[in-house]
């Protein structure tokens, strides 16, 4: 869980990012949607998450499955505002 749980907050900055320059800097809608689509949505593994989350539940790791996606929800909306903050300076 913990490579996925990497990709895809780095994949939220990303996206914070681009986001800030679009609110911020005129970066351009069609290129906000190639790139955060595109570009960060072939990045990020939530699909992933999900199957992997769903196959600790199965094995009844109820605690590290729970623990898994509440890490990911909570530090993926951390990341992707710190990414948003950076894209709005930069």
């Amino acid at each position: 869980p913990m490579g996925i749980l990497v990709v895809n907050l780095t994949g939220s900055f990303v996206l914070g990012i681009l986001t800030g320059a679009a609110a911020h800097h005129a970066l351009s809608r069609p290129w906000l949607t190639v790139a955060g689509t595109g570009f960060v949505g072939a990045y990020t593994t939530f699909s992933t998450l999900t199957s992997d989350t769903v196959r600790l539940a199965e094995d009844d790791r109820w605690g590290v499955s729970v623990r898994t996606v509440a890490a990911s929800l909570t530090l993926g909306i951390g990341a992707a505002a710190a990414g948003l903050a950076v894209g709005a300076i930069t």
